[in-house]
């Protein structure tokens, strides 16, 4: 993904699985994601340059990020940990993800107008716990079923055509 291989630790039966779910969810296959979640699948990925991937602003501030969780048609519930190159900068870094938790669910209500969809979002956003401990800043969400029903399919057609942008490369009209 984004150039990178991905790699999948586990039986080549649950190997297949894996590739069969993430396959589904690159090219926007909602019916093979849904299909795959009956059963909770944890996950863990690893990013270890998460410069490339980052502005200009947040480069000086992580070195590796790791994203763990676990997902189904019940919930998802995610961390990240960031690892940063000092206490204080992983206390700035923390600061700038709470403002950016912040904006958005500003930003979010404005445009909405208080959906019941949007609502169960911002909930969640709000309860999203995001702290600095040491050098790590840890950044912990959970999204319930009633919004998970309703934004999971969405979430896969946007990941479909964000990854179908990337794979095209630079000068795709936005």
């Amino acid at each position: 993904m984004l150039g990178r291989d991905i790699l999948i630790l586990a039986s080549k039966e649950v190997e297949k699985r894996q590739r069969e779910l993430i396959d589904g969810g690159l090219n926007g296959d909602y019916n093979v994601v849904r299909d795959h979640l009956h059963d909770p699948i944890s996950f863990i990925a690893v990013l270890p340059d998460p410069s490339k991937l980052l502005t200009e602003q947040f480069r000086p501030y992580v070195a590796v990020v790791l994203i763990k969780g676990k997902i189904s048609l019940e919930s998802i519930r995610a961390e990240m940990v960031a690892l940063s190159y000092d206490p204080q900068k992983a206390r700035e870094f923390a600061q700038m993800i709470s403002d950016m938790r912040m904006m958005a669910l500003g930003l979010g209500r404005l445009r909405t107008g208080g959906y019941i969809a949007s609502q169960a979002g911002f909930d969640t956003l709000s309860r999203m716990q995001i702290q600095a401990e040491g050098p790590t800043v840890v950044a912990r969400a959970v999204l319930p079923k009633e919004l998970l029903d309703q934004t999971l399919p969405r979430f896969v057609r946007t990941l479909s055509r964000g990854i179908g942008r990337i794979k095209r490369g630079p000068g795709y009209p936005q």
